[in-house]
């Protein structure tokens, strides 16, 4: 009799275990498929948004160029044209644009550099820095042939404080991943030497719409511009009735002193910039 308890006894701690075991087996299995799926959908985003980065970055080549190079009839461009600050032909023969450029290109270095401290140095000093800086600019064009944006880097002000800061703006500092906040992007990022004055608003960079319209607005209409590019590439918009509607909603918003005409709402198949 004390045989037979025993082995039931037994037998009854193997289930338990085995059972036990098979929980485990079944909750690690049911953790493990989890982690798979959670794996496999992360990566997947990860791989698409390093794709639409990539997207972002590349250029087309000469032989393969872009919708946007293909756009022969688009009078605007993406970025500022350094050409009304460098030539003074181009200033004459634009004259009625020249202002709203000028506040256009303090706009944008004001909020490229404004929380740096090399900025506020010489703002606390000169106030009006950024006028004197552009005048500088026009002036020392005026001695010397400049034609490409990297070349205003060799400029020399006479100013050391003057030359310093325009250095700082046009070189860039690298973003730090343990502080965001410390790098800054290089101006030439947004200068082109192209002699087109209106601003492609469908694919200029968040930085140049913020300086055209204030950063609330600049994010919607980075919105906005995807969801006409959705429409216009999946053809269930024209790209005429896109850009009626996008200038509808957006030409009539940009800060003091930029006026529409200044604005190119053109809406195509190019995919706008995410940044």
């Amino acid at each position: 009799m004390n045989v037979l308890l025993f082995v039931m006894t037994m037998l009854m701690l193997f289930s338990l275990l085995t059972y036990g075991r098979l929980e485990s087996f079944r909750n690690f299995v049911g953790m493990q498929s989890e982690f798979s799926r959670y794996m496999q959908e992360y990566e997947r985003k990860w791989v698409n948004e390093q794709a639409e980065e990539l997207y972002d970055r590349t250029k087309a080549s000469q032989r393969g160029k872009s919708d946007q190079d293909k756009e022969k009839g688009t009078e605007g461009v993406s970025k500022i044209s350094i050409q009304l600050f460098v030539n003074q032909q181009q200033r004459d023969k634009n004259a009625q644009v020249f202002d709203q450029y000028r506040l256009l290109l303090k706009n944008l270095m004001r909020y490229l550099y404004a929380d740096k401290t090399f900025y506020k140095e010489v703002e606390n000093e000169r106030p009006d820095f950024l006028d004197t800086l552009i005048d500088k600019i026009i002036l020392l064009s005026g001695e010397k042939k400049y034609t490409k944006p990297k070349e205003l880097a060799t400029m020399d002000f006479q100013d050391q404080k003057l030359n310093e800061t325009f250095y700082k703006m046009l070189k860039g500092s690298p973003m730090q991943e343990e502080d965001l906040t410390a790098g800054y992007p290089s101006l030439l990022n947004f200068l082109t030497d192209k002699p087109k004055f209106r601003i492609r608003v469908y694919l200029a960079p968040r930085a140049i719409l913020a300086a055209i319209f204030g950063e609330a607005t600049s994010y919607e209409i980075m919105h906005e511009r995807k969801r006409y590019y959705s429409d216009v590439s999946g053809e269930s918009m024209s790209s005429e009735d896109a850009t009626t509607a996008f200038q509808q909603q957006f030409g009539a918003r940009g800060l003091p002193g930029i006026e529409d005409t200044l604005l190119d709402f053109k809406v195509t198949k190019t995919r706008p910039s995410s940044s």
